[in-house]
């Protein structure tokens, strides 16, 4: 036989089942908004070391495997941060006034036939074209050129001479920049003078 309940069972059961309901609804709540917020951030907040601070600007590394920062209203995309520039010695001033509006030209010596050009060139160009007029490869007067078709220029101009070497060196005659490195850290030294022309370092 059923057993028969009283109104104050009735009553009891059914504000134990709004609770249990209640804090249900309130637990898919939460997880979902911690689902939501995890999910949203960028990967420099889910990993600190894809962030670093330096002079005060914030280098993120993207998932595009480079770096970026914002100076300014321009945005800043590297190779390496600053920190790993910090030991390649540069002892001159490159600002970017002294190119701005003007046409940047590039230069490339003792070059094989097998090596590409675009290493450092595409490097400081990615962050350069903004400001500068034009670019253009050119031969650099009085020194060997793999191609007799290019214009020939001398330091009056603004040229950035990549010249493969044994050693790291870096140093400025007139308006030229010289980065002298073996093909591979050319890239590594662009972004020093990336940095040194926007005065992180």
């Amino acid at each position: 036989m059923r057993k028969i309940k009283t109104q104050e069972t009735i009553e009891r059961a059914q504000k134990r089942n709004k609770i249990i309901i209640g804090l249900v609804f309130v637990g898919l709540m939460v997880i979902s908004t911690l689902g939501f917020a995890l999910l949203s951030r960028s990967p420099s907040e889910q990993n600190p070391e894809n962030k670093i601070s330096y002079n005060g600007i914030d280098f993120v590394y993207t998932e595009n495997n480079v770096w970026q920062a914002q100076i300014g209203s321009a945005t800043l995309t590297t190779i390496n941060n600053p920190e790993q520039t910090e030991d390649i010695k540069t002892d001159f001033n490159f600002s970017i006034s002294e190119i701005y509006s003007k046409p940047l030209y590039f230069a490339f010596i003792n070059y094989s036939d097998t090596q590409a050009y675009d290493s450092g060139k595409s490097e400081i160009l990615r962050n350069l074209a903004p400001y500068i007029a034009r670019s253009s490869d050119v031969c650099l007067k009085g020194e060997k050129c793999n191609n007799d078709n290019l214009a020939e220029k001398n330091c009056t101009s603004n040229v950035i001479v990549f010249k493969i070497s044994d050693t790291i060196k870096t140093y400025k005659t007139e308006n030229c920049v010289f980065i002298e490195s073996s093909y591979s850290e050319q890239a590594l030294i662009s972004d020093k003078i990336i940095f040194k022309i926007f005065e992180i370092q």
